[in-house]
């Protein structure tokens, strides 16, 4: 019996192929699938199904694989779901807080502690709705590391440059919420987190946790 071009198409297939991400059970994997087609041609999702909670997919060659990794994420609903390869392939780490002028030099000792660098830093878009100003940057960036005996982590690092320590916040879960730890949206944005007054910007600022703040902070003047 002669192979289905799917057939083969399959074959072809390997871990390197699959990415994967957070599933709300109150929308449905097609939902998922139109916006992976968003980042990638829809012909270059060749399968996909929820698994455990997650959002899995098999795209059509490695470089939709890295594009839909590098791209960080998908909308759906509303939300930002963060992307990031299958298991095995290594876990996509952000870092927050962290400065465009520190080099990548300075970083790399430090990320080289975490595991087996496994990709360049790609910086992260800031996300600005007006198209004049989404080429802005945030102070995140990503990369893709094989994490030592462990398949998620979140802490800090101190880096010197130029007489100033900064720290540095690390996580393999992305883009999540650093009030209540739900994935998929950031502290300003958090059902939970209290109205700000509209007068007392001093007060807003104080409700926000420090590591949630896109404020680069030296590490020597936090508490």
């Amino acid at each position: 019996v002669a192979a289905t071009p799917a057939t083969t198409l399959f074959a072809a297939l390997t871990r390197r192929h699959g990415v994967k991400c957070f599933l709300r059970e109150s929308l449905t994997i097609e939902a998922y699938v139109r916006a992976m087609a968003k980042v990638v041609r829809p012909s270059c999702v060749v399968a996909a199904s929820k698994i455990y909670s997650k959002a899995v997919f098999f795209l059509k060659s490695e470089a939709a694989t890295h594009k839909a990794v590098e791209q960080g994420g998908i909308s759906v609903g509303g939300t930002y779901v963060p992307v990031e390869p299958i298991p095995g392939l290594g876990t996509k780490v952000v870092l927050s807080n962290e400065p465009p002028f520190l080099r990548y030099h300075l970083l790399r000792p430090l990320l080289e502690a975490l595991g087996v660098i496994k990709s360049p830093i790609s910086l992260v878009p800031l996300g600005c709705r007006d198209p004049t100003l989404r080429h802005i940057l945030s102070f995140h960036c990503q990369l893709v590391v094989v994490l030592q005996d462990r398949d998620d982590m979140e802490g800090s690092f101190e880096v010197s440059h130029e007489d100033t320590t900064y720290k540095i916040f690390y996580s393999s879960e992305g883009v999540h919420c650093y009030g209540c730890r739900e994935p998929g949206h950031i502290w300003k944005n958090c059902p939970t987190a209290p109205a700000p007054a509209l007068d007392a910007s001093a007060s807003t600022s104080a409700a926000v946790p420090a590591a949630a703040s896109s404020e680069v902070v030296p590490a020597a003047q936090e508490a």
